[in-house]
C-alpha cells in the first residue's frame, strides 16, 4: 500500500514514532526527552503502524446515499450515460436531491469522470441524415438543414412556410440533392420546429427517431461546431432580401466549399464527399461515386425510405382504435390541450424563432430586468440545464445580453432587438390567446383559471 503523505503539522516523524512504540521509558519520561505531549506519546504507542491515517472523513456528508452513489456508478460503466442524462435519470428513478456538481463530484472521486472513448464505426455507411430547419428571423424564409451522420455532409432546400406540400417538396429536394440513398431520417422529438413536427407526425413513411441527448446543442444545432462556423454566420446575408424557390449561388458556393473543403480530425483528415467517395469498408472504393441515387418524382414521395412501412402505417391509421378511460383523464385532457396550444402557438408565432420558453424569458424580462438565469429557470420551472441552451440561442440572436462580468451567473438584460421582439410577439400571441379562447365569456374564462389554479393547488399540498 502506498505510504500516506505526512501531515504538515504533524509533531513527530515515522522513525520518532517507531521510537516511541519499541521503547520501555515511561510516557512522562518519553514525552520530556522528544518534548512532545503525553497524549501524542500513548497514541502512538497504541498504533500498530507509523503511518499517518487517511485525513478523509470516514463518513462523507453528500446528497447521495450509498445505495444511489451505486447505482449512479453501474449506470455510468453499463450505459455510458453523460452527466446530464445520468442525473435526469437518477432524480425521475430514486427522487435524489442530489446536484450536477455533487454528482460530478461523486465520479470524479470514483474515477468515473472521463466516459471510455468508443470504437469508431468502421462498418457505418452514410445515408443517415439530420433534418432542422433554420428560421432567420429578419426574413421572411428558412432552410430545411441535412447533415450525414457518416460523413459530415451537409445539405439545405428553400423552405418559406410549414404546410405540409412545401415541407414534402423541401424533403424531396434535399433525398435528391444527397449523393448518397437516404435510409433514415432523424428529427430531435424535442424540437418545437413545426415543420419538422409535422414531418414527424404526417409522413408516418419516414423512420423517425429521437437523438436523445440532454444537451441541447446537439438537439437544436444541425452542424458540428465546425460546420456552424463555417455556415451559420453566412446563412442570414445570403439568402437574399425575398424568398427564393431555389438556393442562391453564394450559398450554393458555401457548401460545396464545406463538403470539398471540410477535413476535420474525426473524418480522418478528408472531406465529407471523399469519406462518400471511399464507402464502407466492405464496399469497394468507387462504389458510391459510381451509383448515385435517382431522384424520385413527388408522386412516389412514400418510397423515400421504407416502401413497407407506409403501408403497415395505413393498415393501423385504418383499424379503429379505443381511448378507454383516457378520455376522462384530466391529465390527459391538460396535455391535449398543451399540445394543441403549442402546435397554434408555432404557426403564429414561428416566423420569430422564439419557443414558448423564449418568449417566457423575454416577459419576465421585460417586467424584471437584471434577472440570472437560474432564476428565471426557477420562475419557468424548468431545470437550469434545460434553460441554458435556450439563453444561449437568445444571446446569439442578439436579442439577450449579459450584464458585468459576471459571466454566465450575471443579470440578463434585453437588447433593443430583444425589446422589439418582444412586443411583436406579445401582438402575435394576443392573437393566439383570441383564437384559442374564441365563445368563452369572461366569467367562463375566470372559472377556468381558478379550476386550473385549484388543481395545482391540490397537487403541491398533497407533496
Amino acid at each position: 500500500m502506498k505510504p500516506s503523505r505526512l501531515h504538515r503539522r504533524a509533531s513527530t516523524t515515522p522513525e520518532i514514532r517507531g521510537y516511541i512504540r519499541d521503547s520501555d521509558k515511561t510516557v512522562s519520561a518519553l514525552a520530556a526527552e522528544l518534548g512532545i505531549s503525553r497524549n501524542t506519546v500513548r497514541k502512538w504507542r497504541e498504533r500498530a503502524s507509523v503511518e499517518d491515517r487517511p485525513h478523509t472523513p470516514l463518513q462523507l456528508r453528500t446528497a447521495l446515499r450509498p445505495g444511489e452513489e451505486t447505482l449512479a456508478l453501474l449506470l455510468r460503466h453499463v450505459l455510458a450515460l453523460p452527466l446530464d442524462d445520468l442525473l435526469t435519470l437518477l432524480r425521475e428513478s430514486t427522487g435524489c436531491a442530489a446536484s450536477r456538481s455533487g454528482l460530478d463530484r461523486c465520479l470524479r472521486r470514483h474515477h468515473f469522470a472521463r466516459l471510455p472513448a468508443g470504437k469508431a464505426g468502421r462498418e457505418a455507411s452514410p445515408g443517415i441524415v439530420e433534418l432542422h430547419w433554420l428560421r432567420l428571423r429578419t426574413l421572411p424564409t428558412g432552410l430545411l438543414l441535412g447533415v450525414d451522420r457518416h460523413s459530415r455532409w451537409a445539405g439545405c432546400a428553400p423552405l418559406h412556410t410549414t404546410r405540409p406540400a412545401n415541407c414534402r417538396a423541401a424533403l424531396l429536394a434535399l433525398a435528391a440533392a444527397a449523393p448518397f440513398p437516404v435510409r433514415n431520417w432523424l428529427v430531435a422529438e424535442e424540437s418545437f420546429d413545426p415543420a419538422l413536427r409535422w414531418l414527424a407526425e404526417e409522413e408516418r413513411y419516414i423512420l423517425f427517431r429521437s437523438t436523445i441527448r440532454a444537451s441541447a446543442k446537439r438537439l437544436a444545432a444541425l452542424f458540428s461546431n465546425e460546420a456552424r462556423g463555417v455556415l451559420a454566420p453566412l446563412l442570414p446575408r445570403l439568402i437574399g432580401d425575398a424568398p427564393s424557390p431555389s438556393l442562391p449561388p453564394a450559398l450554393l458556393q458555401v457548401l460545396e466549399r464545406y463538403n470539398q473543403g471540410f477535413r476535420p480530425r474525426l473524418l480522418g483528415g478528408r472531406s465529407p464527399l471523399e469519406v462518400i467517395a471511399a464507402g464502407p469498408a466492405t464496399q469497394p472504393a468507387a462504389a458510391w461515386a459510381t451509383n448515385p441515387p435517382s431522384p424520385r418524382p413527388a408522386a412516389e414521395a412514400p418510397g423515400i425510405v421504407f416502401p413497407a412501412l407506409a403501408a403497415s402505417a395505413s393498415r393501423q391509421r385504418s383499424r379503429p382504435v379505443s381511448l378507454g378511460a383516457l378520455p376522462g383523464l384530466v391529465g390527459y385532457r391538460i396535455r391535449e390541450t398543451q399540445l394543441a396550444l403549442f402546435k397554434d402557438f408555432e404557426h403564429e408565432i414561428g416566423a420569430l424563432n422564439l419557443t414558448p420558453s423564449a418568449f417566457s424569458m423575454l416577459e419576465l424580462l421585460s417586467c424584471n430586468p437584471g434577472l440570472s438565469a437560474a432564476r428565471l429557470a426557477m420562475l419557468i420551472q424548468v431545470e437550469p440545464a434545460a434553460l441554458a441552451p435556450v439563453v444561449d440561442r437568445l444571446l446569439a440572436l442578439g436579442l439577450l445580453q449579459r450584464a458585468g462580468p459576471a459571466g454566465r451567473r450575471g443579470p440578463l438584460l434585453l437588447t433593443a432587438d430583444g425589446v422589439a421582439a418582444h412586443r411583436q410577439a406579445t401582438a402575435l400571441i394576443a392573437r393566439h390567446e383570441a383564437r384559442a379562447l374564441r365563445g368563452f365569456s369572461k366569467r367562463e374564462l375566470a372559472q377556468l383559471m381558478k379550476a386550473l389554479e385549484r388543481v395545482v393547488g391540490n397537487l403541491a399540498s398533497a407533496k
